[in-house]
């Protein structure tokens, strides 16, 4: 992790604080590349500074121009200097505060390196030991009296209701630290706390003895409309304050981040344009937010009407009143950072809101985030649990009755459908200008849209451009039409000809991945195959480098780790690589769902030759994805039928069903199954019943559960149970030849050696018959006796053979097919194989976990 951090020149004591070249020959790429531990990894700036002021101390950059330190320290003006320069440099103090020894300072110089905004944090909870690290310039870190000081990097722990009284946490150093007196102290007043990469306090005194450190929480000024002033000024963004000790189950939140490309400039947490709101959904969601005691609710509708943009505004207004906020990630409740933070969830002091995008698809998630959530010790403290989903349809239903402390917590959830009224043509161009102006603002960070005058171009576009036919009525696509519009207008790159604005998206949004590709040293990329590979990204997606590759391969018909790695690296590299997995698909979804089914149109091997080979939890990925792109396209849906049809022991009935529970429209994957799977037992056509929209047994319920929580789940018991699903679709398998085999080989041990017998008689019989011609001469005394004889041995044997062959006939069929059972069959046991040695060693890793925890 990179610091930033400032030296405060002058020291008061601190008790006084008041103080190579690859070929990738099938794909037909030229690769030259450099990695670094087998990724790529971009340089980033030093983020160390040192600051001179009229007393001593330190401080953190928190910006380009910002440095947060304590109060007592500074004075109106100094110098700062940044920690690996010798340059000092001038500010001034911006704000401070002296009852809680805050100051914030503006650098006023130009030219500084660029650092990424600071993070912010609060702790969420009173369950104790947080581990925090502290930054700073102790005295006992110079040698000698005028010597310069480096920096301390300390590790301890917080509980949070210590000092919480007087508006402090309290730090318990944990470091051994060598010290030159018996106060090492002096010179860390204004330095961070740090837990989890967020900065979560100023150190501003010692307490008791030299083992514990005061600071003052950034909740105690952050919200502050002076502060927020500045910091708006300096980063453009209102400060977002995470739960930073629920890091084991909370997702990055990073709205400031640069945009790497165009289409990350749609992403909700981009920022480009203010919350629009959607009648009084946000309000309503706020005061149910504030209400006592635990409480859920479901927020679904289709892709593009803004269900995740109005849970971000949610987030930001309940972090604004000092509440625990943030988008919970796709986390394994079984690992030690996750099972600590979900402790945690059971001692919660601050109003809390957590929200899961994708609800549907992460059962996993969902039953242990209610279980602990709705064990609060306070009960009339707010925690809430909103879920995001594209439909409340059987998942929803089956969720709320799977045990009974969800039916018990769930009974009265709120479920909201958010629908976007179609815009009128003058909401149409009023949006279409504010995104145009919106974007303009965001094109100058991008690295291929510097230099132009976007405000001029953007005023151009929106006084004179009629609205494009391409908007149909929604928010999303006025801003795909504004953005699309305004790079056009940019000259950006080749004239884009395209059918809808999708695609000229898209087809600037390929500049971009040219452009990191080039820069990489893969010299170019055949017609469709970067299209392709991205595709394949969105469609499958990789948890592991390994699962990468293994897609790669197959798509490639080669398998070449060295060379398909590196462009594994390159794809995740324009994509990102999210916490849980190692790719990441295109966002917004909507652009990632178009590019995956225009691809597999134009290249079927994306399905046909892939599909059958990926992980289950890959192949899951896929059918959720298509069900949402494209439910009812015939020619995509034929192409998984004909691949389950053939390699029924990957797609299983029980994997097809269980994904099917939480789409939006399963009549994909119903049509799929009724191709595939066409003998169903009993059992398996009740379950069907809930996809016909009629009501379910309960123990067709009990089943679709157990299917749905299988397919969506990577927990070792559901790994098993999809193994034996496995399992039992390879015996399946086995026994369409078992039988024909078994019995056609017992009739061919029996038969084939009395053909072999007659085919002897046959050969002798004709062999004599030559013999004798030969000696005595053909027509010659006893010839036509003995030719009749021969020639009614060899008929007697030839009817023989084919009578015997005949009896043979039933078992053809069972040989014809055997080749090609067996072609799958071990392909379906080596797969096998590895994911139950995955299993295994997942079992092991939890088993170290827990004996682990045990000795502590």
């Amino acid at each position: 992790m990179k610091t930033a951090l400032i030296c405060i020149h002058r020291e008061v004591p601190c008790s006084s604080i008041g103080a190579d070249l690859v070929v990738v020959s099938h794909l037909n790429l030229s690769v030259t590349l450099q990695p670094v531990g087998g990724l790529f990894v971009p340089r980033t700036a030093h983020r160390v500074v040192m600051v001179r002021s009229s007393q001593g101390g330190s401080g953190y950059r928190i910006s380009d121009d910002l440095v947060l330190t304590a109060a007592h320290v500074v004075g109106e003006s100094g110098e700062v200097k940044l920690f690996d320069t010798d340059n000092w440099l001038p500010f001034r103090r911006v704000w401070y505060d002296d009852d809680l020894d805050v100051a914030l300072l503006k650098l006023e110089a130009i030219g500084l390196p660029t650092v990424s905004p600071a993070r912010w944090g609060l702790l969420s909870s009173a369950a104790p030991r947080v581990p925090v690290e502290a930054h700073g310039f102790p005295t006992f870190q110079a040698l000698g009296a005028d010597a310069p000081r480096d920096y301390e990097q300390i590790d301890g722990h917080v509980n949070p209701l210590s000092g919480a009284a007087r508006r402090q946490f309290h730090i318990s150093v944990d470091s051994k630290l060598w010290r030159t007196g018996p106060h090492p102290w002096p010179g860390m007043s204004g330095a961070p706390v740090l837990c989890h990469g967020r900065l979560i306090g100023v150190i501003t005194e010692t307490v008791g003895d030299s083992n514990r450190l005061a600071a003052t929480p950034i909740t105690e000024f952050i919200f502050g409309k002076e502060v927020q002033q500045a910091l708006r000024a300096s980063v453009q963004h209102d400060p977002i304050v995470e739960p930073a000790d629920l890091e084991g189950i909370i997702s990055v939140n990073l709205p400031w981040q640069k945009p790497r490309s165009w289409v990350s400039l749609l992403r909700p947490t981009a920022d480009v344009l203010p919350y629009r709101s959607q009648g009084n959904d946000l309000v309503d969601l706020f005061d149910w937010a504030s209400q006592a005691g635990f409480g859920a609710c479901l927020l679904h509708g289709a892709t593009g009407v803004g269900k995740t943009r109005l849970a971000h505004e949610l987030v930001r207004a309940v972090a604004k009143r000092g509440g625990a906020a943030a988008f919970v990630d796709e986390f394994d409740a079984m690992s030690p950072e996750a099972r600590d933070s979900l402790l945690r969830l059971t001692r919660l002091r601050q109003p809390t809101l957590v929200v899961i995008d994708y609800a549907e698809t992460k059962p996993d998630v969902i039953g242990p985030l209610i279980e602990h959530l709705s064990r609060n010790e306070d009960e009339e403290l707010p925690v809430k649990l909103l879920l995001l989903a594209r439909s409340a349809g059987t998942w929803w239903d089956l969720m709320r009755t799977r045990s009974s402390l969800l039916e018990d917590v769930l009974h009265d959830a709120r479920a909201h459908q958010v629908d976007v009224e179609p815009l009128s043509t003058e909401q149409q161009v009023r949006l279409f200008s504010e995104a145009v102006r919106g974007f303009a603002a965001r094109l100058p960070s991008i690295r291929e849209c510097a230099g132009r005058d976007w405000p001029g171009i953007a005023q151009r576009v929106a006084a004179g451009a009629a609205l494009p036919a391409t908007v149909n009525g929604s928010p999303m696509s006025c801003q795909v039409a504004a953005l699309t519009a305004l790079l056009a207008a940019g000259s950006m790159g080749d004239e884009v000809v395209a059918q809808s604005t999708r695609d000229q998206l898209l087809a600037h949004e390929r500049r971009y991945w040219l452009r990191v590709a080039q820069e990489l040293g893969f010299d170019k990329f055949p017609e469709g195959l970067l299209d392709d590979l991205v595709a394949l990204v969105c469609l499958y997606g990789a948890r592991t480098r390994a699962d990468a590759l293994a897609v790669l391969a197959r798509y490639a018909n080669r398998d070449e780790p060295e060379s398909l790695g590196r462009i594994a690296d390159f794809l995740g590299q324009i994509l990102g690589r999210p916490s849980d997995g190692y790719w990441q698909p295109v966002h917004p979804s909507s652009v990632a769902e178009h590019l995956v089914v225009e691809r597999i149109r134009a290249q079927p091997w994306v399905i046909i030759g892939i599909l059958p080979h990926v992980r289950d939890y890959q192949l899951v990925h896929a059918l959720t994805l298509l069900s949402r792109a494209a439910p009812t396209d015939k020619v995509l849906w034929g192409h998984v039928a004909s691949v389950a049809k053939k390699h029924r022991q990957r797609m299983p009935f029980e994997l097809l069903a269980g994904a099917a529970v939480a789409v939006p429209d399963s009549r994909g994957i119903a049509a799929v199954i009724a191709e595939a799977h066409r003998e169903l037992r009993p059992d398996q056509q009740a379950v069907l019943v809930a996809f016909s929209g009629e009501t379910p047994t309960e123990q067709a319920r009990r089943d679709l559960w157990n299917l749905y929580s299988q397919a969506y789940s990577n927990l070792p018991e559901a790994q098993l149970r999809r193994a034996a699903s496995r399992i039992a679709s390879i015996q399946e398998l086995l026994n369409i030849v078992r039988p024909g085999l078994t019995n056609g080989i017992g009739a061919g041990m029996e038969m084939l050696p009395l053909v072999s017998d007659d085919l002897d008689t046959l050969y002798r019989a004709f062999a004599e018959g030559g013999e004798f011609a030969e000696a005595t001469g053909r027509g010659g005394h006893g010839y036509n006796e003995y030719a009749m004889e021969t020639t009614r041995r060899a008929r007697d044997a030839a009817r023989r053979v084919t009578g015997r062959l005949d009896e043979l006939s039933p078992y053809r069929n069972s040989f014809r097919k055997a080749p090609g059972v067996l072609d799958e069959l071990g392909p379906a046991l080596r797969e096998l194989a590895s994911e139950i040695t995955d299993i295994r060693q997942r079992l092991d890793e939890l088993a170290e976990d827990f004996g682990a925890a045990g000795s502590d």
